[in-house]
């Protein structure tokens, strides 16, 4: 592939994981000369402190989030939907970066990638009731949509949670382009 060439790096280096719309995460604390055995591992976030390992999620409407600690020099990718969202894969993913490799919250960059926005998202009861633990949030980040139904904003959703989690609004990049309404430069469900 381009990009593995580009970076110098093998195929077998790019690790990513086979999301299942939950809140698992895979840790990479440790040098790994084969990245075969990550292959298969149901997961929706990968963080890592290894230098020379890239990891990635895919998406398609779901939200894509990148955090880098600089002092740390721990990255994380992260998938999140409705369902990841729900159970604040976001805030587990710090939470993460912060008891196994000492990262502080306030020191995390985040990035808010391209996603469904609420204009083209419309999400039924069962989205709601998964949001019940968070009912404040759920109001935050819906608008009625009539018939039983809401517009739901998953980017300021994650966006809320990552700050809840300790990082800084100023230090959160939202990309704000709608996946579905721009289909030539993205691909959505």
């Amino acid at each position: 592939s381009l990009l593995a060439r580009t970076f110098g790096v093998t195929q077998e280096q790019l690790v990513t994981v086979r999301q299942n719309h939950g809140s698992d995460i895979l840790v990479i604390d440790a040098p790994n000369d084969d990245f075969s055995h990550f292959i298969g591992i149901e997961a929706d976030a990968i963080i890592t402190n290894q230098s020379g390992v890239m990891i990635g999620v895919t998406v398609a409407d779901c939200v894509p989030l990148l955090l880098f600690d600089p002092v740390k020099k721990v990255i994380a990718a992260v998938h999140a939907g409705w369902q990841g969202t729900a159970a604040k894969i976001a805030v587990q993913a710090i939470q993460g970066m912060t008891k196994i490799f000492n990262c502080r919250p306030a020191e995390i960059k985040a990035a808010i990638g391209p996603c469904i926005n609420p204009c083209c998202y419309e999400v039924d009861q069962p989205v709601k009731d998964g949001f019940k633990e968070q009912p404040s949030l759920w109001e935050a980040v819906t608008e009625p949509a009539g018939n039983g139904k809401w517009r739901l904003d998953l980017a300021l959703a994650n966006r809320m949670q990552l700050e809840e989690a300790g990082l800084a609004g100023s230090s959160i990049q939202t990309s704000g382009h709608c996946v579905c309404c721009q289909k030539e430069l993205f691909f959505s469900y």
